[in-house]
């Protein structure tokens, strides 16, 4: 009986101890990373243009420009003064949103249209020439958009804007005979008016600014002694250049 046990338990050890051996599992080769990176969405920001209307590669906008100019050109009054020489300077800032299109500028101009009038008057030999000089400083903040879109023209390119904005009219009316005869006593009348301006116009993006071409038409009311209810309209035409910084 001993030996039958030992048989069987032997046999069981012998059995036991076999290893059967399967078919290989399929070996998968590493794959190798692309060589080719992904490319950028086709609607990526740009880098725009040297003139500033531009965006960074990470999508933000660039910084804005302070911008510095003058101009120079002529006045027409549609208050009874005649035509006149005027210039300004201008001093703004062109906001980074949009590329550049908002800006925020403040022009300082002066003009100084004059008149010549002959009035009858029975006490003074039957008439009497009087000589009005108008001198106007204005100021004018304004809010400005500008169609910086357009594509380059040339070395630069057209961008065209339009503003508008309350106008400060800072009037010093002078009045004599010029003269003539008889002879009028000078007389000097000051006073502050409040109206509206609108400007529009286009420049020429080119080297650290653009030349520029503008009608900007002024409106405001008046009432002095010497001029009595009147209005300051008029419509100026300019011409210049203004650098952006």
């Amino acid at each position: 009986v001993a030996l039958v046990v030992f048989s069987a338990l032997l046999t069981s050890i012998i059995e036991g101890s076999i290893i059967k051996v399967g078919p290989a599992a399929p070996v998968t080769a590493p794959i190798a990373p692309s060589s080719h990176a992904e490319s950028p969405p086709s609607d990526a920001p740009d880098k725009g243009d040297a003139n500033g209307d531009a965006k960074l590669e990470d999508g933000k906008v660039e910084h804005g420009a302070f911008v510095v100019g003058g101009k120079f050109g002529a006045l027409a009054s549609f208050n009874g003064l005649s035509p006149h020489i005027t210039g300004a300077v201008q001093i703004g800032y062109l906001l980074a949103f949009f590329r550049r299109q908002l800006g925020v500028m403040v022009d300082v101009a002066y003009a100084q249209p004059v008149t010549t009038h002959t009035e009858t008057d029975s006490r003074v030999q039957g008439f009497y020439t009087w000589h009005l000089i108008e001198q106007q400083l204005t100021i004018q903040p304004s809010v400005s958009y500008r169609a910086t879109m357009l594509p380059a023209v040339g070395p630069g390119k057209f961008v065209p804007y339009v503003g508008i904005g309350p106008r400060i009219f800072l009037v010093r009316s002078k009045t004599d005979s010029d003269g003539a005869l008889p002879t009028l006593l000078r007389q000097e009348e000051t006073s502050t008016q409040v109206g509206a301006g609108a400007h529009l116009g286009t420049e020429y993006l080119i080297g650290p600014g653009g030349l520029l071409v503008e009608a900007l038409f002024g409106w405001a009311k008046i009432k002095q002694q010497t001029t009595g209810d009147s209005d300051l309209s008029a419509l100026s035409i300019w011409a210049g250049y203004r650098f952006m910084l």
